[in-house]
């Protein structure tokens, strides 16, 4: 479902001139959450100042943050001895490594309109740096002209530390960054793009930021500075254990609820007792009968394989996992998936009272608005809000208790 976020509603922050409206940014409070990161992308920010105010000097660390000036003029001042004004057009790319502390501050009559990209770097702990990057000026052939770059093979601009591209269409209004990782693109016109390339097929944007300009979502036209985000709402996401089934017996269960996607989160996609579901081979059979799979088990796994994720006595940090940010992408993914195909989330265990399909993947879909429901392996279907309500009777003490010997 995409969901039109009116610029006005926009999460953010105000001070003395100056307005910020935030499309996502890493704070404590959404850490781990559903728009923490696109990729490395960390912070969409568009930014208002007016005439003779701005930001006095604060400190950042670890984070590449490219700023790009729409309108008016931007003073920069930092504590390695860089001093520049930007205009309309020109953006800045500093590197905050183990720290610098700088201050932006507008000292003219007229405000300045800008947009920040914070981007994660490839390595925490760098020195940090600063420059300027001057964008062409006037109109243009449309053509990308790159304001900074960590791409092997795609220099040009500033270096920055991280296999992305920042760049500018003549005659745009916002710059684009592009990367070769999970998320390859948050486009133009500071559109978040969340574009996933798998088979050749490019999935549908997570999030896009309008500059300038309208377009349409669905029967709603989205406005200058507002935004469009996509949200489980509505979506229905299936579950299913293939458990010791043959391989036909599962295919029929699938086909039986028009399955059209499995996406696999077995951390290990290989069975010594069950080779049927070995994961080339369980690939090709579901791609005969017209069923296609993704392998999301590096994200999606109950046994992850990062050691952050064990505790001394090698059992699971299932409350640090759940905040992982790969996992919250990757579920984005499933819901972005699940909004044109019958998909199912498949693991080995048949039931999903005991498999980490519903104690840790199915909370979060819910809290997006998706609807879960359990293939079971007679072909019954079990939707979360039956197993919930059951619990909560069992909780209640209202439920017999058939380990209790009677009087």
């Amino acid at each position: 479902m995409i969901r039109v976020v009116p610029y006005a509603v926009l999460g953010g922050f105000s001070g003395p001139g100056i307005v910020v409206r935030d499309h996502f940014r890493m704070t404590p409070e959404n850490q781990g959450g559903p728009h923490f990161s696109l990729g490395p992308l960390r912070t969409l920010a568009d930014t208002t100042i007016e005439g003779h105010a701005g930001f006095p000097m604060h400190a950042h660390r670890d984070m590449e943050i490219v700023s790009y000036v729409c309108e008016g003029t931007l003073t920069h001042q930092d504590t390695l001895s860089n001093h520049g004004r930007l205009g309309p057009g020109d953006a800045q790319v500093m590197t905050t490594g183990t720290g610098i502390l700088h201050s932006e501050i507008n000292e003219e009559a007229d405000r300045v309109r800008m947009y920040q990209l914070w981007i994660a770097p490839d390595a925490p702990g760098l020195d940090p740096g600063y420059e300027d990057s001057i964008a062409p000026k006037g109109g243009g052939t449309g053509n990308l002209a790159v304001l900074a770059s960590g791409m092997t093979g795609r220099p040009g601009g500033v270096r920055i530390h991280q296999d992305a591209i920042g760049d500018l269409r003549a005659r745009a209004r916002a710059p684009s960054l592009r990367t070769r990782g999970p998320w390859r693109r948050i486009h133009r016109w500071c559109r978040a793009w969340a574009s996933r390339w798998r088979g050749g097929r490019r999935r549908r944007r997570v999030l896009d930021h309008r500059a300038r300009g309208q377009r349409r979502a669905g029967h709603r036209r989205v406005a200058i500075g507002e935004a469009m985000a996509a949200s489980g709402e509505g979506v229905t996401v299936y579950t299913l254990g293939h458990s010791r089934h043959a391989i036909e017996a599962f295919i029929d269960l699938a086909r039986l609820h028009d399955i059209t996607l499995v996406v696999d989160v077995r951390g290990q996609p290989f069975s010594r007792f069950n080779p049927q579901y070995n994961r080339e081979r369980f690939k090709d059979a579901l791609a005969e009968r017209g069923i296609d799979y993704l392998w999301f088990g590096d994200r999606l796994s109950g046994r992850p394989t990062e050691p952050e994720f064990h505790g001394p006595d090698g059992k699971v940090l299932w409350d640090k996992l759940r905040r992982w940010p790969a996992l919250h992408e990757a579920l984005a993914e499933v819901l972005h998936n699940a909004s044109d195909k019958r998909l199912a989330l498949v693991c080995a265990e048949e039931d999903p009272m005991r498999c980490h399909r519903r104690f840790l993947l199915t909370p979060p879909l819910a809290e997006q608005g998706a609807n879960v429901v359990h293939i079971r392996g007679d072909g019954r279907l079990q939707p979360e809000e039956e197993l919930r309500d059951s619990e909560e009777l069992a909780a209640g003490g209202s439920q017999l208790n058939l380990f209790e010997r009677g009087s």
